[in-house]
């Protein structure tokens, strides 16, 4: 049985995790369980959450949880520092240096850059083993669509090699196509291959009265003997809530200024037909009858934003599917997605359950429990817990701490020392200083500010 995405819809304020949470799935009741997130994964979600402007740490630590057995045979747990990053950023608050130390692997140091719309340009990775003396490692270079201003048209890496940057990595072009109204017509995904790009996969839009009536994904495949385009997924028949002919992808076509009223959409066997309405909030209602393959059946996905009133933002999505045969409902179903979020992106919680609506397990989740600085609000510590299947229970995954707050909108001031000032200094370590030296930065707060500067 296939499983598939229709359409992905961007939850509000989802820093990263259970990407099911904002996704329009194919019901089915070949049912799978997502996939455990690795450690790699876990920690980019911990660095995924994005502070609150323009408050920035200096320093941030990132533990791992470890169980280990004492000389008596017990096992105990404890948190093993794994990476400390110093931190560096522009007057927006973007971080523009990374300074990494890996408790078992040396340093790393990352450097960023943005163009005048705020995107990612350059990042230069550079590594070390005494946190002297670095070398080049990777870097990756970006550009734009001048009218979709976060939408990648470009993208190469470099590996150094021998002295030397080599292409190599993930390099791809995103070919994008316009008519005389400005409606994107084409979005064709190029990859590197033996030093040239060769289109892999296409997305393909028919116009009528100025609106997109057909969305037609292909794929380049290999069936032993030649290359060809293989059809994918069609969405056909589309009315619109609202456009505006930007159109890149089969995916997020449910929020936005892309919002889908009713289609069909066909991959296959598979033949779905899809009724949406809309709220204000951009919640939303989706009926959904037809064929997923192996099964006829009538499903209602149900979006609703803000569901926790505890939380700064959250979301759930709740898929309802009957199963037919013969006209009859053979089985019930129900998959529940949701998240939620702290306002500096911190997660709260993420989970995904699945059962009949009375009965159902939890198959994957994720929760934090981040604490705050008593003063000034900010997040000074967030750990994060993985669900147990057997166990039924959280157990503690990671942790990270950030020291050192300033307002980065502040940018460098040049000061001369005050003695006599009620006012704290801290090393870009996040350590506090007791006798600042002149000629060095420091983070320097004073009651309810806090900013970097020269110290003189």
């Amino acid at each position: 049985m296939k499983r598939f995405t229709l359409i992905a819809l961007c939850a509000a304020a989802a820093a990263a995790g259970i990407d099911a949470g904002a996704v329009l799935k194919v019901p089915s009741r070949n049912h799978t369980a997502p996939a455990k997130r690795t450690h790699a994964e876990l920690k980019a979600l911990l660095r995924a959450a994005s502070e609150n402007p323009l408050w920035r740490p200096a320093t941030e630590k990132v533990y791992f949880y470890e169980e280990i057995k004492d000389d008596n045979g017990e096992v105990k747990g404890e948190w093993r520092l794994e990476d400390t990053y110093t931190l560096t950023y522009d007057q927006q608050g973007r971080r523009i240096m990374e300074l990494c130390e890996n408790a078992f692997d040396g340093f790393s140091k990352n450097n960023y850059t943005y163009d005048a719309n705020g995107m990612l340009s350059t990042e230069l990775t550079e590594v070390s083993e005494d946190g002297q003396k670095f070398e080049n490692s990777t870097k990756t270079e970006r550009s734009y669509d001048n009218k979709l201003t976060s939408v990648i048209t470009n993208n190469r890496q470099w590996i150094w090699i021998d002295n030397d940057w080599n292409m190599a990595g993930n390099c791809y072009q995103r070919i994008i196509t316009r008519d005389n109204d400005g409606n994107i017509t084409s979005a064709v995904i190029a990859v590197l291959l033996d030093g040239k790009y060769d289109p892999t996969r296409r997305l393909d839009i028919t116009y009528a009265d100025g609106k997109a009536v057909t969305l037609k994904e292909s794929e380049l495949t290999y069936d032993g003997i030649e290359y060809k385009w293989v059809d994918g997924l069609t969405i056909s028949d589309i009315v619109w809530n609202k456009t505006n002919g930007q159109i890149v992808s089969t995916e997020g076509l449910f929020a936005g200024d892309n919002r889908i009223a009713s289609c069909t959409m066909t991959d296959e066997d598979v033949s779905l037909h899809y009724t949406v309405t809309y709220s204000e909030d951009g919640a939303y209602v989706a009926n959904v009858t037809g064929n997923n393959g192996t099964d006829d059946l009538t499903a209602k996905i149900v979006y609703e934003n803000d569901y926790d009133p505890e939380a700064y933002s959250s979301y759930r999505v709740t898929t309802t599917s009957d199963f037919m045969e013969g006209g009859e409902v053979v089985e019930t179903t129900v998959e529940i997605v949701e998240g939620a979020y702290d306002k500096w992106g911190n997660i709260l919680l993420e989970q995904a359950s699945f059962g009949d609506g009375e009965f159902m397990d939890i198959e994957d989740r994720i929760s934090g429990k981040p604490v705050y600085d008593t003063e000034y609000g900010y997040p000074i510590e967030q750990t994060i817990y993985e669900y147990d299947y057997e166990l039924m229970e959280d157990y503690p995954a990671l942790r990270y701490t950030s020291e050192g707050y300033f307002d980065a909108s502040a940018g460098i001031d040049d000061v001369t020392v005050d003695t006599d000032a009620p006012v704290e200094y801290f090393n870009l370590q996040g350590i506090r200083v007791a006798n600042p030296s002149a000629g060095n930065i420091y983070i320097r707060r004073q009651g309810a500010k806090t900013d970097k500067v020269l110290v003189k």
